[in-house]
């Protein structure tokens, strides 16, 4: 789980099928679907897909710092890799205005 206490954040299902926890409700999310969570709401999502493609929307576009610490591009030796949740972590709390991690997902096990 996570919020963005300044930021609203949009996805749109290019491809693959999502599980979407927001506000305290679960949906699945489908190509072409599309989810949002306004700033300061928690929220998570899980692929229930084999893969997924995404565009992600964040206003006012403050994140982008988070998301550059916490990844790299996917390829084809870390693409199917778990989160690094310690790299995660450290990116969260470099980036704490943008993205507050509040623990793990909400989901049950599939």
């Amino acid at each position: 789980m996570h919020r963005h206490p300044s930021e609203d954040e949009a996805i749109y299902v290019l491809e693959g099928e999502l599980l979407v926890h927001v506000d305290g409700k679960e949906t699945r999310v489908a190509k072409g679907g599309f989810f949002f969570a306004p700033r300061g709401v928690a929220h998570a999502f899980l692929v229930v897909s084999e893969t997924a493609h995404l565009l992600c929307m964040q206003t006012p576009g403050s994140g982008e710092g988070f998301f550059r610490s916490a990844s790299e591009p996917a390829d084809e030796h870390n693409a199917m890799q778990p989160p690094d949740i310690a790299r995660l972590q450290n990116a969260a709390a470099q980036h704490a205005r943008s993205i507050e991690l509040l623990g793990p997902p909400p989901f049950a096990p599939l």
